[in-house]
């Protein structure tokens, strides 16, 4: 009974995110929470307390369904001919081979790449694929765009702080001007995450046109800060929700990389290997309806 209430205790508090960082931090893990609430309820039904089992059930599937159905269904939507393609990776600070991501992104060959955690050694290493990707921008910080496509007259961005790890570089596609952002967001609670999302928030909210982002936002798609994000960028995250982060364990199945394309546009997402980081690569392609 006692780890039942602190199952549910942890899933009530992990929607008050808005309030406090600390809630948003119990966020991550709300989904594991309520597949133990959810095993504990049966538990409750074979004891024949079925009123408190029905009823734990009954609102622990409310909560894992849709999150299920998140990771099982495969969008119908196929790609056209003109899709935009984006590679996406936090390719870890202490990567030793940096030629297997180099391998990688020239067998993906997408029309941009959005990087995270690039040491200056990995910055050289992307040099040898300098002319497939002649357009980069990169401001103070990891966080790196490579691409194809020819920038727009919007240009390259860079925050006023360098320390946000978040850019912007808005491109020409078929489908119009397109403002790519890559960011890296901090740890949640007891780390800065919620104070970095105030800020970044301003630096989106200034960007005109579709938008997209993609970055390893060290935080699941229902947390208050890619809500946030989502909402100042008028972007949705596509694609299935995969473990995107090697925790070391199967036990621990972090879904913290995420693409989030112009609200409306369809799309869908695939992982590539780890190629050296502890996060999986994630390709994403995408246009408007």
């Amino acid at each position: 009974m006692a780890l039942t209430l602190l199952c549910w205790v942890w899933i009530g508090l992990s929607y008050l995110g808005v309030l406090h960082p600390a809630a948003e931090s119990l966020s991550v893990l709300r989904f594991e929470a309520s597949l133990l609430a959810l095993a504990l309820s049966v538990v409750l039904l074979a004891t024949r307390a079925l009123w408190r089992g029905s009823l734990g059930a009954l609102a622990a599937l409310v909560i894992v369904i849709p999150i299920l159905l998140d990771m099982r269904i495969v969008p119908a939507w196929q790609a056209a001919a003109d899709a935009i393609s984006l590679y996406q990776k936090n390719v870890w600070l202490k990567n030793p081979s940096p030629e297997a991501l180099v391998a990688d992104l020239r067998e993906v060959s997408a029309d941009i790449v959005t990087l995270q955690e690039v040491t200056d050694e990995m910055a050289r290493a992307l040099d040898a694929i300098a002319g497939d990707y002649p357009h980069r921008h990169r401001c103070r910080g990891g966080v790196y765009i490579l691409t194809r496509l020819a920038p727009a007259e919007g240009g390259a961005r860079c925050p006023q702080d360098p320390w946000l790890n978040v850019i912007a570089l808005q491109v020409e596609t078929g489908a119009g001007p397109l403002w790519v952002v890559a960011l890296h967001l901090r740890w949640p609670w007891p780390y800065d995450q919620a104070a970095q999302v105030d800020r970044i928030l301003p630096f989106l909210a200034e960007l005109d046109g579709p938008v997209v982002v993609a970055g390893d936002f060290n935080m699941v798609p229902w947390g208050h800060s890619v809500q946030q994000i989502s909402a100042a960028a008028g972007a949705e995250r596509i694609g299935r929700l995969e473990r995107t982060f090697e925790f070391g364990t199967p036990l621990v199945r972090l879904r913290i990389d995420h693409v989030l394309a112009p609200r409306g546009w369809r799309g869908h997402t695939v992982l590539r290997p780890l190629a050296g980081s502890d996060h999986f690569g994630v390709v994403a392609r995408f246009g408007p309806p």
